[in-house]
């Protein structure tokens, strides 16, 4: 398959232990989910999960949660 040489394999870049799920992984994922005519393809359980959150919860708590993720990633 020409795509697997396109995406890096470097997994080393996770600063967050719940969230590691590999780029190429990921990549993959997608690209498998659209040679299937998916128009949405959420990769990993815990994503899925949080694509979720808005139905339940407020925006400004689900804005709090998603920053409090992203924060966590990139510090240090």
């Amino acid at each position: 398959m020409a795509f697997q040489g396109v995406v890096s394999s470097d997994c080393s870049d996770n600063k967050i232990s719940f969230n590691i799920a590999c780029p190429t992984d990921v990549a993959f994922y997608g690209y498998d989910a659209m040679q299937k005519g998916k128009t949405v393809a959420i990769h990993g359980t815990f994503n899925k999960f949080l694509s979720t959150i808005p139905r339940f919860v407020s925006r400004n708590m689900a804005t709090r949660i998603v920053r409090n993720i992203q924060e966590k990633n990139r510090s240090n």
